[in-house]
């Protein structure tokens, strides 16, 4: 094995959107009793706390928390809902503020979330 540092590719949204939708449908799953959905559910939140890390800690850490909740209580299905429903919306926030203002100024997408 080689001592040379692999290269990480940066956060990305579309990862972060792409695992809590399948989150949302593993979970619709589980609820509709398909064993082991549940598991699956939490390793994408899991993968898309990871991935909001990048763009906003505090929204990773609050996907982590929802993860750990369900974890420990798998009634606990709307809070999770509603938490994976909120970052969706933040993600597509965060592009369409990206696309308006390619001159590098900033983003303030999140608080904007925060003050709905």
């Amino acid at each position: 094995m080689s001592n040379k540092t692999m290269s990480v590719r940066p956060p990305c949204v579309e990862c972060v959107r792409k695992h809590l939708a399948i989150a949302i449908v593993l979970i619709q799953e589980y609820q509709d009793g398909y064993e082991g959905h549940d598991w699956l559910a939490m390793a994408h939140m899991d993968q898309a706390a990871q991935e909001m890390r990048g763009f906003d800690p505090t929204l990773s850490q609050m996907i982590r928390e929802e993860r750990k909740s369900f974890e420990l209580d798998r009634t606990d299905l709307p809070a999770a809902w509603d938490l994976l429903i909120e970052v969706i919306g933040w993600t597509e926030q965060s592009e369409s503020s990206q696309k308006e203002e390619p001159d590098g100024s900033e983003d303030n997408s999140r608080d904007e979330l925060e003050s709905k």
